[in-house]
């Protein structure tokens, strides 16, 4: 059985107002090993991509492919609607993945009013 540890202040007391409550089930219960693995899949596949075409054409290419990727994150809608990131997707190869972000989004497709957002001239 493993020995649960809580922080203690300066009086010997675990001190919620600056550490929050404490859980014993949050150091006591383990991941299951893929966990940090399928957290960091993209970032995993990123590096790895970034990697063979170093190798293959050079450190120009990363260097170019992360620029742009930035420059396609920018790209949003009209004001009011939040941005799908269609194009950053689309580059980087993922636009044909449905992901929960897809299903469970809970952003409502309305546009809000357009003169809160735009400089007046309506």
């Amino acid at each position: 059985m493993t020995d649960i540890k809580f922080d203690v202040g300066l009086l010997g007391a675990n001190d919620q107002f600056r550490n929050g409550f404490q859980s014993a089930l949050k150091d006591a219960v383990s991941k299951h090993p893929l966990e940090v693995s399928e957290k960091n899949y993209f970032k995993n596949s990123e590096r790895r991509e970034f990697s063979a075409t170093r190798s293959a054409h050079g450190l120009h290419m990363p260097m170019k492919l992360q620029m742009e990727r930035a420059v396609a994150s920018r790209i949003q809608r009209i004001a009011g609607l939040p941005s799908s990131n269609l194009a950053l997707r689309t580059l980087m190869g993922i636009n044909d993945i449905l992901g929960p972000e897809d299903i469970f989004n809970d952003v409502s497709e309305e546009l809000e009013d357009y003169r809160v957002f735009g400089d007046g001239r309506f």
